[in-house]
């Protein structure tokens, strides 16, 4: 079974938004192990991902997106060790929502790339 496939027909995106904290809460509960494939996005969804780079506003988007996870200044609070390690774990999450979008649209990118490959030799 896809988890994502899953936790989506378990909760969609609208549920979500609707329920709010709730809902966050209400999805956390299932508890659900990772996909083996680490969260890869679909062939559909990488492209989706590289073509929102080649338009001005959709890549103002994914600045924003870099500006609060990637980009973002660690801070490290002034107190022992445990604090520490708790500052990095969560910063290594939310620089994992940066690092798999900017995957995805390499990803995205050499699809685009093989396609322009592909469509220039049957052209031939």
């Amino acid at each position: 079974m896809n988890v994502l496939a899953s936790k989506r027909q378990a909760m969609s995106l609208e549920q979500l938004l609707e329920n709010g904290w709730d809902g966050f809460e209400q999805l956390e509960r299932l508890n659900l192990s990772p996909p083996k494939d680490g969260y890869r996005p679909s062939d559909k969804v990488a492209r989706v991902a590289h073509a929102l780079t080649l338009n001005p506003d959709t890549l103002e988007f994914l600045d924003w997106l870099m500006d609060i996870t990637l980009r973002a200044p660690l801070r490290v609070p002034d107190a022992g060790i445990e604090q520490v390690a708790l500052a990095y774990a969560t910063r290594r999450g939310i620089n994992g929502v940066g690092e798999a979008v900017l995957a995805a649209i390499e990803m995205g990118r050499k699809l685009q790339e093989e396609n322009h490959a592909h469509d220039r030799q049957t052209s031939e």
